[in-house]
């Protein structure tokens, strides 16, 4: 069994906003998935559990909040070129700051608004 230390600390924010939002989902699936993830990353079934988890999340954002939508099509993106064509060792680096991090920050308005 795998575990992926960068991507767990990406996912302080999440806790930061459970603690402070207890009875918002949004983060809290964020949190719980993410975290069944990266500490199973062999597991394929917890990787796509995960990925469909933040695109539903994305897809709710993005109705609630409209001019969420660019942002998302950029971390949406970000996602892709990450996963599909960069492989070098600073990868969790990058998921984190330019998909985990401002998602939270979407998630964050959407959950106090």
């Amino acid at each position: 069994m795998k575990i992926n230390i960068i991507p767990m600390i990406g996912l302080v924010p999440y806790i930061y906003s459970l603690y402070y939002n207890p009875f918002k989902l949004n983060s809290f699936c964020i949190l719980l998935f993410g975290t069944l993830f990266y500490t199973n990353c062999d597991n394929i079934y917890y990787k796509w559990l995960d990925i469909f988890n933040c695109f539903v999340q994305s897809f709710l954002i993005r109705y609630y909040i409209p001019e969420s939508a660019l942002y998302g099509y950029l971390i949406a993106f970000c996602f892709i070129i990450n996963n599909l064509f960069l492989n070098s060792k600073y990868k969790n680096y990058i998921h984190v700051i330019l998909c985990t991090w401002p998602s939270w920050y979407w998630i964050n308005k959407f959950e106090n608004s």
